[in-house]
C-alpha cells in the first residue's frame, strides 16, 4: 500500500472513531437545552426513552390498573378520579452512578406502575474514550509520517521506490528533484564557458 493511501486510511479511521463522541455530545446538548427529546407518557406494557436535563431516562411500565384498585399510598391526592401526574415511591443507585426509581403515573382513571432508570450522559461519553485514543494515535502516526524524509516517495501517487530510482514504478513520474527540462538547462549552463568583459581602465589626466 502506498504512503498516500495509508495516510488517507488513517485519517478515515480517526474520523470514524470520533463520530460516536460527536453524536453523543450533540444529542446531549440538544436534550439539555430543548424539550424535543423528552420521554413520552408511560403506557401500559410499553417502554419510553428520552433525555431530561443531563440524564438519559428509560421508563419501563410493569402494568396498569384503575386508580381505585391502587393501595392508599399510591393513590392521587384527595383520591381524585381525574388526576394526572407522577409519584415516585422508592429509589436506589447502581454502582453509585445509575439511579433507579419506581413509581406510579396517573392518567385519569388509569394508573401505570413503572420503573425509571436514569443514566448520566457523561457515562456513555466516557465509554467512547478508547475510540478517541485510537483516533489520536492514528492522527499522531499521520503527523509523524509527514515529517519523515520523502526521498524515493512519488509526490503524485505516494508510491515508495528504492533509493536512486529515476521514475516511479506506479505512475511513471520522475523522482528527481529537477525535471528533465531543468536538467538540460543546468547541463548546458555547465558546458557553456562564462564570458567576462574586461573594462579598460580610463586614462588619468595629469
Amino acid at each position: 500500500m502506498s504512503r498516500m493511501r495509508r495516510r488517507k486510511r488513517r485519517i478515515e479511521i480517526a474520523s470514524f472513531c470520533c463520530l460516536p463522541t460527536v453524536a453523543l455530545a450533540a444529542v446531549w446538548i440538544l436534550g439539555a437545552n430543548t424539550s424535543l427529546l423528552r420521554p413520552a407518557r408511560i403506557l401500559p406494557e410499553c417502554r419510553a426513552v428520552g433525555l431530561a436535563g443531563h440524564e438519559f431516562l428509560v421508563f419501563t411500565a410493569s402494568g396498569a390498573s384503575g386508580v381505585e384498585e391502587l393501595p392508599p399510598r399510591l393513590r392521587p391526592p384527595n383520591n381524585a378520579a381525574d388526576a394526572w401526574g407522577r409519584l415516585y415511591t422508592d429509589s436506589a443507585r447502581l454502582a453509585g452512578v445509575i439511579n433507579v426509581r419506581r413509581g406510579v403515573e396517573w392518567q385519569g382513571r388509569i394508573a401505570t406502575l413503572f420503573t425509571q432508570t436514569a443514566i448520566p450522559m457523561w457515562l456513555p461519553l466516557l465509554c467512547t474514550a478508547p475510540l478517541l485514543l485510537v483516533a489520536g494515535w492514528e492522527l499522531y502516526r499521520v503527523r509523524a509520517s509527514s515529517r519523515r524524509k520523502t526521498e524515493g516517495v512519488c509526490p503524485k501517487c505516494g508510491h515508495e521506490s528504492p533509493p536512486g530510482t529515476a521514475r516511479c514504478a506506479e505512475c511513471g513520474r520522475s523522482l528527481s528533484s529537477v525535471d528533465p527540462v531543468g536538467q538540460l538547462f543546468l547541463a548546458e549552463r555547465a558546458v557553456k564557458p562564462q564570458v567576462t568583459e574586461e573594462l579598460e581602465a580610463e586614462p588619468t589626466l595629469t
